[in-house]
């Protein structure tokens, strides 16, 4: 727990998998990566990203997308 007085809060295992609570939320664990946050959430494992918003769905930086 993350004790600078900024809120934040991090729990991390042995394996160095980690979730984050600040202004967002991230979860790590390799490569892959999982966050929510007031713009939306996006979701990454090595090549392939899914990006979720206001404005739709991204999948791989826009290579598709629904509107």
């Amino acid at each position: 727990m993350d004790d600078s007085g900024s809120g934040d809060v991090e729990i991390r295992n042995k394996q160095e998998a980690k979730t984050t609570w600040s202004a967002d939320v991230a979860t790590e664990a390799g490569s892959a990566t999982h966050s929510v946050g007031a713009d939306g959430v996006v979701s990454e494992s090595a090549a392939g990203k899914v990006e979720i918003g206001a404005s739709g769905v991204s999948v791989n930086n826009g290579a598709f997308t629904v509107a």
